[in-house]
């Protein structure tokens, strides 16, 4: 029981991290595109 909980805790945290790995890539993208142009 306690281990799917601390399983299910990590997931939420990596889901985070995901998201903001995303968001930095893209506002880097951005900035790329922007500076392109």
């Amino acid at each position: 029981m306690q281990v799917s909980i601390l399983i299910l805790e990590l997931n939420k945290v990596d889901g985070m991290i995901l998201n903001l790995l995303v968001m930095f890539s893209y506002i880097s993208l951005e900035k790329d595109f922007l500076g392109k142009c």
